[in-house]
């Protein structure tokens, strides 16, 4: 089952956008978005909404479910 990060990294490579481009997409600084592709942080809900509406990422991904 893929992981949060991995989709993260497989939607930046698909879409051709650097990790900053995708910080400021999802409206988060570039270190939060480096912990959450680390996993060092859980998303809040606000960032879920961001990631699955932004990044057309799983909710069920993104709730690791």
């Amino acid at each position: 089952k893929p992981e949060l990060p991995d989709i993260i990294k497989l939607r930046m490579y698909e879409r051709n956008l650097t990790q900053n481009a995708v910080a400021q997409l999802l409206g988060i600084s570039a270190s939060r978005l480096s912990e959450l592709m680390h996993g060092k942080m859980e998303p809040s809900y606000r960032l879920s909404r961001e990631l699955c509406t932004k990044l057309d990422i799983s909710p069920s991904i993104v709730l690791g479910v």
